[in-house]
């Protein structure tokens, strides 16, 4: 094994006394800290959509969403380096292997500031691009459009040069220090967000706010990452070209599970500006925005599902990985049906009280989300997959799969003609067939898992509670009809949940879970 260099201090020992390295202990309360933090996020979420929209208008809020697709497509420079980072650190710090912790960690920071440092350029080559393509659709919106993708261009690469400290954070299971950065972040971008638009700034001056508060999350993530792991030390004489080529071959196929929806969710919102204009696009993606919520939320749940089955993996305890992959799609399956549920029922309303009434009138939200009720469910299955580091080839199989349903559909709806429904149900479709199913059935073979256990594990009793749950939601809607929406969306959803919880506790969660959980987020809180 490769040494450091004699220039170096010698790396520190991995402290003994840090209790379970792989995790689990702090798993429940990584859990409540993501969505704790996630709050923030998701107010903020909520918050700004309708601040842009009161202050430039649903054309600018269209600008800016297509802004922001249109950097997102520079997303896939980073060909999953990121995501590898917190497994590596997971894994290397469970068997106590500094020198391969630091090495991992050096080589990917070198490569991620050549990632940053391309996105930038990126950024402005499409900034001076743009008014060639979308000059008729845009308008006199163009100029400022150039401006709002070359700022949130540098954001994204600021993000890029400090993804590693991110992926540190996190493979020490410290969720609860990366959402409070995070959660900061989004809590200052909204106040400054509020200060530009008192001061008449518009959506430059926003582009230029993300900017700043992205630059300084970043720093706090570096110092954060720096304290929580001393034993870390990078320096550029740790890269290591094989360890290059490992964590990019791991990266790639990371980048490849989740390439179809950055594709096609960035594409299909390039086809409603194409088409229908950005104030058609500013409707289509508050429903989207919704769904991509539920699927947000779900996320902060599964991401801290990796970092744990790659530590389960390095120790081999197999039967202790099986029963953790199965809790895991089962809480998967619990979180999301209940809440997309609610959004099919009561989306409309929701949509009215956050926009007004300019933004519903549509089925967009009914079809999205029930087209992404798999994509979500199985998200735990999917990156349990990827800290076993199995996703590699069943990845490519469900991004074929994905962009060849995703053309066909599109060719058709090019010569049928585009609808803000007709891009809801090709982008429901597409995802739901191409990465909702396969995932879970590779994972039971790698697992040895029957897949009818799975499917009985996973959705026999979630969907069973799930049936009352909804004869609960439309017997209010239809008893509560004739009251003022918010009255109908907080007694409905909130009586309907109650019934709910009591079945989950009943026959969803094993008995003893939730003093477990008490019990765990106690000690993890301790130490």
């Amino acid at each position: 094994m490769a040494t450091p260099a004699q220039n170096q201090p010698p790396p520190a020992p991995l402290p003994r006394g840090e209790g379970d390295l792989t995790g689990r202990e702090r798993i429940f309360s990584n859990i409540l800290h993501s969505w704790g933090g996630y709050l923030i996020v998701f107010l903020a979420g909520f918050i700004m959509p309708r601040l842009i929209d009161q202050n430039v208008g649903q054309v600018g809020l269209g600008v800016w969403d297509f802004s922001w697709s249109f950097v997102n497509y520079m997303r896939m420079t980073m060909l999953g380096l990121g995501s590898s980072v917190n497994r590596y650190v997971a894994r290397y710090r469970a068997v106590q292997d500094t020198d391969r912790l630091n090495q991992t960690v050096s080589t990917v920071m070198i490569l991620q500031i050549n990632v940053a440092v391309l996105v930038l350029s990126l950024s402005a080559l499409l900034a001076w691009l743009l008014p060639h393509f979308f000059q008729d659709r845009l308008g006199d919106q163009t100029s400022t459009a150039r401006w709002v993708v070359f700022f949130l261009g540098a954001a994204l690469s600021v993000s890029m040069l400090c993804d590693t400290s991110r992926g540190v954070i996190t493979g020490c299971h410290r969720w609860d220090l990366h959402n409070l950065i995070h959660s900061s972040a989004q809590l200052t971008e909204l106040l400054c967000m509020l200060m530009v638009f008192s001061c008449g700034g518009g959506l430059r001056a926003l582009s230029v706010v993300v900017l700043a508060v992205e630059s300084g999350a970043g720093l706090s993530r570096t110092l954060v990452s720096r304290r929580i792991c001393p034993e870390l030390h990078t320096s550029l004489s740790f890269f290591r070209a094989k360890i290059a080529k490992e964590v990019y071959r791991f990266g790639a196929k990371t980048f490849i599970f989740g390439l179809p929806p950055l594709i096609l969710v960035q594409t299909t919102n390039m086809f409603v500006v194409g088409t229908l204009g950005p104030a058609a696009l500013a409707v289509f993606s508050r429903s989207l925005a919704l769904v991509r919520h539920v699927e947000t939320f779900i996320g902060k749940f599964a991401f801290i599902l990796a970092p744990t089955a790659g530590s389960l993996q390095s120790l081999g305890n197999q039967e202790e990985l099986r029963r953790f992959f199965l809790s895991a799609s089962r809480y998967g399956v619990a979180f999301t049906m209940p809440i997309l549920l609610l959004l099919i029922l009561y989306g409309d309303l929701v949509l009215n009280l956050w926009m007004g009434t300019r933004y519903t009138g549509n089925a967009a939200l009914m079809i999205l989300a029930l087209g992404y009720f798999l994509p979500i469910s199985q998200s735990s299955v999917r990156e349990v997959l990827t800290g076993l580091n199995q996703h590699g080839k069943i990845g490519l199989f469900t991004c074929c799969l994905s962009l060849a349903l995703f053309i066909a559909g599109s060719l058709f709806f090019i010569q049928a003609g585009w609808t803000l429904n007709r891009a809801a149900i090709l982008l429901a479709l597409c995802l739901g067939l191409g990465i909702g199913i396969a995932p879970a059935y590779r994972a039971c073979n790698s697992l040895n898992v029957p897949y009818i256990e799975y499917l009985r594990s996973s959705f026999a009793m979630p969907a069973c509670c799930n049936a009352a749950f909804v004869l609960c939601l439309a017997a209010f809607r239809f008893l509560l009809g004739g009251s003022h929406p918010i009255i109908v969306l907080i007694l409905g959803s909130s009586l309907s949940g109650i019934v709910l919880l009591a079945l989950y506790l009943r026959y969803v969660f094993p008995a003893g879970t939730w003093a477990g959980i008490i019990a765990r987020c106690t000690r993890s809180t301790r130490t």
